[in-house]
């Protein structure tokens, strides 16, 4: 994605690693796009034994936290 995005990923992935390792989990990859209703990011997460929809929701929390500073 050359189109001003690269930055702000790599600021994201570089918070985010930090934050899913001390969750024991791992970042597969960041996507930051524009789409119909607006800019949209999403964050792809995984761990050997599968990630539980309260580990998503705490992943979303914490960053959605630190979006917002």
């Amino acid at each position: 994605m050359s189109n001003g995005t690269d930055s702000i990923i790599a600021v994201i992935e570089e918070y985010a690693v930090g934050v899913l390792g001390d969750m024991g989990l791992e970042l597969v990859e960041v996507q930051f796009r524009r789409e119909s209703h607006g800019w949209v990011l999403r964050l792809f997460i995984d761990r050997e034994d599968g990630v539980t929809l309260d580990e998503c929701a705490a992943v979303s929390r914490a960053i959605s936290a630190w979006l917002d500073v």
